[in-house]
């Protein structure tokens, strides 16, 4: 399968629009019920739609044996596109028609006007709904959960499924497994799920204590010479700074209709196998690094000070979640970019790996 691999449309019913969605797998598309491996990857702000290519797997991975228990396994990799208006949308193909119908006639000409867009380039990341959506309650999240129900279909026999999220898909996975019950309900339709997480310019953190900034440097957290210190915000859980998407405090009602306690959605996020992938050199300024206040109330520095700094954080207040599902895996030389990272060996090894 080409780099390109194939485009596709989930088609989401009342609403008159549609999620585009990439994949690459290596079956055709009439040995569904084979597939065993299911990667779903979400994109970053500049949108770039071939980065889960570098995931496929390598001759290294289907030669790891039964570590990866690749060599006789199907497996797909999917990539919904949380389109921003400005781009301009190309017309894809018809998911609804891929996944149930046995004529692929209908794939043409499809109207690309019908996706869902966010006007702003980043704000799907904290699970918001489309802009041109007439329904608030139909956020990023359900869209997700929709995609994710439609493969448990498509896929029964899938049994090891991967969420990939890099820069602002990380943002938007963590907030996702925070808040969402379908996918919390899925869990026990697969033998392993785990989450891989990037080089985010932020991260949820889960109560109001946030880290000193009076006596540290860029270099105390990179090199790791004492242990960091945090603080609780001078408004406690109601600090403006512990706002969502940063913190708990005023989730948006269609983000948890349910009125889940801080208790509970806490609990689940932690309950995540959960991978943080640390890009040593991920550690310049650019217009896609949040310099907002709540950000900056994290972490002053770059994505991978942020990315230490949380960890630390997660390590100090609950250190039983933290010892049981928390990983990290390293790589270096590949800055701000999803494809390098993909690309590397470590993640391979991860991702592919049980």
């Amino acid at each position: 399968m080409s780099e390109q691999g194939q485009k596709l449309d989930i088609e989401i019913t009342g609403t008159g629009h549609k999620l585009g969605v990439h994949w690459w797998g290596n079956s055709e598309l009439g040995n569904d019920a084979d597939v065993e491996w299911l990667v779903v990857v979400v994109h970053g702000v500049k949108r770039r739609m071939l980065e889960p290519a570098a995931l496929r797997p390598t001759p290294r991975d289907l030669s790891a044996g039964s570590e990866s228990q690749l060599q006789a396994a199907t497996w797909r990799i999917y990539a919904p596109e949380f389109a921003h208006a400005s781009r301009d949308a190309q017309p894809l193909s018809s998911l609804a028609d891929l996944l149930w119908s046995k004529s692929r006639d209908k794939r043409e000409n499809t109207n690309a006007n019908s996706h869902f867009v966010w006007t702003r380039a980043g704000v799907y990341a904290d699970g918001s709904a489309p802009d041109n959506s007439r329904d608030p309650a139909l956020t990023g999240h359900v869209l997700m959960d929709v995609l994710l129900t439609t493969l448990v279909r498509k896929h029964p026999n899938a049994k090891h499924v991967r969420l990939v999220g890099f820069s602002a898909g990380a943002q938007f996975f963590q907030r996702y497994c925070a808040l969402s019950k379908t996918l919390d309900s899925l869990r026990s339709e697969w033998k392993t799920l785990r989450v891989f997480l990037g080089t985010a310019s932020s991260w949820l953190y889960l109560d109001h204590h946030r880290l000193n900034h009076s006596t540290i440097s860029v270099d105390t957290i990179t090199n790791g010479n004492i242990p960091l210190e945090f603080l609780p915000l001078p408004g406690g859980h109601k600090d403006p700074l512990n706002k969502y998407k940063f913190g708990l405090y005023a989730i948006p009602n269609p983000l948890n209709p349910s009125n889940d306690s801080i208790d509970t959605i806490r609990a689940r996020l932690l309950s995540y196998k959960t991978t943080f992938i640390l890009v040593d050199d991920d550690i310049h300024f650019g217009p896609s690094l949040d310099v907002s206040s709540p950000a900056l109330a994290q972490c002053q520095f770059h994505r991978y000070a942020r990315s230490l700094v949380y960890l630390h954080y997660l390590s100090s207040y609950f250190p039983d979640s933290f010892a049981s599902n928390i990983n990290t895996v390293a790589v270096t030389n590949c800055g701000h970019d999803g494809a390098k990272v993909y690309a590397q060996t470590a993640v391979h090894a991860v991702i592919w790996g049980l």
